[in-house]
């Protein structure tokens, strides 16, 4: 809460300040969903928590996936952002891929001997955005907005991981550009004071922003002169960021084996070998690209789901796959 305070300008008043939130965690995956179908959720079967922004009805349930730690604490941090957010104005339903965009970019963080280090490069989202960008998926930046407004609007619908990608890549950008970063933290703190003009929700007392009053006010605070020069920046800028995790190498292996370049994909697993050490859900994600597409590594392949089950006994992906 300090973090965000600082650099994202929620300031929590009155009540909230001391507002207390149930925390629910279930070891049974089918419990989990049950409960989240129950709070009014999408049906999407792969998260692994949820923050429920209903007043009086507020609670955040996580599904604590037997060893897999770091998931559950990347969700966490991502639900508790969406918490934090809800709590500056409770009233007020931001535009999604705002919130989205900052609950991603503090779902990368890392809290380890009490130093909190926040956004740490998404593999995942690096190489999803780069995959939409030249397959031509890409969202225009007005229907990005356009989207996440209609989702608020109207209740919790499809929000495609290309919109999360997308949404989390302008955060980290901003906030990793000295030029934008305050220009970033100034377009948030006046979404969450309503300097802006919001509508009001019918039969509700909650109000939300209108998409072109989102947009206008994004790209006047950021300074977007062109929104699809804007666009080829985040790819320039995406394009040029180091992978984190093996993981991600195993990802991109993929990536370039679809789009034909065979050397690359070689040369992208070579590097998930080199990096993944001891990491079971690296090894794991080794055995299954070598296992579908490299034939002749077969036996190389069975070696690291063997060895990621004797780091990672609990984890039931693993195990069945054994």
């Amino acid at each position: 809460y300090k973090h965000l305070e600082k650099h994202l300008g929620i300031k929590l008043k009155g009540k909230w300040k001391k507002f207390k939130l149930p925390v629910y965690f279930y070891k049974h995956r089918e419990e989990y969903l049950k409960r989240r179908r129950d709070s009014g959720q999408d049906k999407g079967n792969q998260a692994l928590g949820h923050f429920v922004p209903v007043p009086d009805k507020e609670e955040l349930v996580m599904f604590d996936q037997k060893g897999n730690i770091k998931g559950t604490l990347e969700v966490m941090f991502h639900e508790a952002t969406h918490f934090l957010i809800y709590l500056s104005d409770p009233d007020l339903l931001v535009p999604r891929w705002m919130n989205e965009a900052c609950a991603e970019y503090y779902g990368g963080s890392a809290y380890e001997d009490g130093k909190f280090t926040p956004g740490q490069v998404h593999d995942g989202r690096v190489l999803g955005f780069i995959s939409s960008a030249k397959s031509g998926k890409l969202e225009s930046l007005e229907h990005l907005l356009e989207a996440g407004n209609q989702t608020a609007q109207a209740g919790l619908q499809s929000f495609p991981p290309r919109f999360y990608d997308q949404s989390w890549l302008i955060a980290h950008y901003c906030m990793n550009s000295k030029k934008s970063r305050t220009r970033w933290q100034t377009y948030v703190e006046k979404i969450l004071e309503r300097k802006v003009k919001t509508r009001a929700i019918e039969a509700s007392t909650r109000k939300f922003v209108e998409w072109q009053e989102d947009l206008a006010l994004l790209t006047s605070t950021l300074k977007i002169k062109d929104p699809k020069a804007f666009q080829k920046e985040l790819l320039k800028y995406a394009e040029t960021m180091p992978l984190r995790q093996a993981r991600g190498y195993v990802q991109l292996g993929e990536m370039r084996l679809f789009a034909g370049d065979q050397a690359g994909a070689r040369e992208a697993w070579e590097n998930a070998e080199a990096s993944a050490g001891d990491d079971p859900d690296a090894l794991f994600a080794l055995y299954r690209s070598y296992s579908r597409f490299v034939p002749e590594k077969r036996a190389l392949a069975d070696q690291y789901l063997r060895r990621s089950v004797e780091l990672d006994p609990l984890d039931v992906r693993k195990r069945y796959a054994f």
